[in-house]
């Protein structure tokens, strides 16, 4: 893994558990701000595979094995982190 994809993956994860902290300090579900974290990830790597595989029909993409290294250093970052946030406030 070179030093770009992670200081990239750390930005996404910061920036997925501050949408996941908003959530969950207004609301309490940390579950819900992990699905938006998450989601938002998500969606913005099914759109970058879509840009970068034209020819592909609609329905391929959505799991994220189908998607470059780069784009699944994009997504698996904010999906620990915020998997994690939520196993934390579980806890306590």
């Amino acid at each position: 893994m070179t030093k770009k994809l992670i200081i990239n993956g750390l930005i996404h994860a910061a920036i997925a558990l501050a949408m996941q902290l908003v959530v969950g300090l207004a609301t309490g579900d940390w579950w819900t701000g992990a699905a938006l974290g998450i989601g938002f990830y998500w969606g913005r790597e099914k759109r970058d595979d879509e840009l970068h595989n034209p020819g592909r029909p609609w329905w391929r993409g959505w799991t994220p094995f189908e998607w470059s290294a780069d784009g699944q250093s994009d997504f698996w970052w904010p999906f620990g982190a915020c998997l994690g946030m939520v196993g934390l406030m579980e806890i306590t």
